[in-house]
C-alpha cells in the first residue's frame, strides 16, 4: 500500500498535480532490482531494471544515467582486474513533504547474486492441522545459469512441537521450492564466483496463530538482513562500490 501511494504522489509530482497540504513530512522505503555488467576498469557497461511498476519506472528513468557513472572495485582473476556480471539492489528513500512534493535521495546499493523468483513453499497439512510453525534457512549455490543448487539447510522448530515428523516435513517442503527457483548469477570473466551463494529464509507461519516465538522469529530474521521481504542478496560480493552514494539526490 505505501508503495501504491508513492506511485500516486509520484504521478502527480511529474505531471505538476501536487497540491499544497498541512500534514507532516513522510519518508517512503522503494528497493530497485537490476542486472548490471562492470568491465575491467570498474566502470558500468550495462544495466537493466527488474521492476515494471510505474513507480518503479520512474524513479529508475531518473536514476539510470546516475548508477552509469558509479565506480566500482573490479573483481579479480590470478590477480588481474576482469570484467564481472552482477546483481544490484538500491535503497531509495522518498520523502514527501508538507506540500505535496517528493524528494528522492539515495541509501545504499549492493551487489552480488540476486533472487529473481522464489516460488512459495506449500505448508505440511498435517503441521496446518497441529498449528506448528517453523523456519527453514536455505543456502543455495547459484550456477551460471541462475539455476540453485541448496548448499545447506538449517531448521528452527516451534518449541510445542519436537517432532522429527515435522522437521522431515519443512525440510521437504523447502527442497521442493527450491527447484523452481531462479537467480542471478554473479559472473566474474564469464565463470560463477567460487562460493557464490545466498541465503533465504522461510518463515512457516500461521496468519490464525498468535505464537510468540513466530512473530519474535520473523522480526529477528528481518532485522538481519536489512532487506524487504522478498528480496535477497548475497552475503559477498566480488565487487564493491567505491562511489558514496549516501543521501545523494535524484
Amino acid at each position: 500500500m505505501r508503495i501504491m501511494r508513492l506511485a500516486v504522489i509520484m504521478l502527480a509530482a511529474v505531471c505538476s498535480l501536487a497540491t499544497a497540504g498541512s500534514k507532516p513530512p513522510e519518508t517512503f522505503d522503494v528497493w530497485l532490482r537490476a542486472g548490471v555488467d562492470i568491465d575491467a576498469a570498474g566502470h558500468v557497461q550495462d544495466l537493466q531494471w527488474e521492476e515494471q511498476s510505474k513507480v518503479h519506472a520512474l524513479i529508475a528513468e531518473r536514476l539510470a544515467p546516475i548508477v552509469r557513472r558509479w565506480e566500482f572495485e573490479p573483481a579479480t582473476v590470478d590477480g588481474r582486474p576482469a570484467s564481472t556480471q552482477t546483481g544490484l539492489l538500491i535503497h531509495v528513500l522518498g520523502d514527501e513533504l508538507a506540500d505535496g512534493s517528493v524528494v528522492l535521495r539515495l541509501s545504499d546499493a549492493q551487489t552480488g547474486p540476486t533472487a529473481l523468483s522464489l516460488a512459495p513453499p506449500s505448508y505440511p497439512a498435517d503441521a496446518v492441522r497441529s498449528g506448528v510453525t517453523a523456519l527453514v534457512v536455505v543456502t543455495v549455490e547459484v550456477d551460471a545459469d541462475g539455476s540453485p543448487a541448496i548448499g545447506e539447510i538449517t531448521y528452527e522448530g516451534d518449541p510445542a512441537s519436537r517432532s522429527s515428523y515435522h522437521r522431515k516435513a519443512f525440510i521437504a517442503s523447502a527442497t521442493e521450492a527450491v527447484k523452481h527457483w531462479k537467480f542471478r548469477p554473479e559472473l566474474v570473466a564469464g565463470e560463477v564466483v567460487p562460493g557464490s551463494s545466498v541465503r533465504i529464509p522461510i518463515n512457516y507461519c500461521l496468519s490464525q496463530t498468535t505464537s510468540v516465538v513466530c512473530d519474535d522469529r520473523k522480526t529477528a530474521r528481518d532485522v538481519e538482513r536489512k532487506l524487504p521481504a522478498g528480496l535477497h542478496v548475497g552475503d559477498s560480493s566480488a565487487v564493491a562500490l567505491k562511489t558514496d552514494i549516501r543521501e545523494q539526490a535524484i
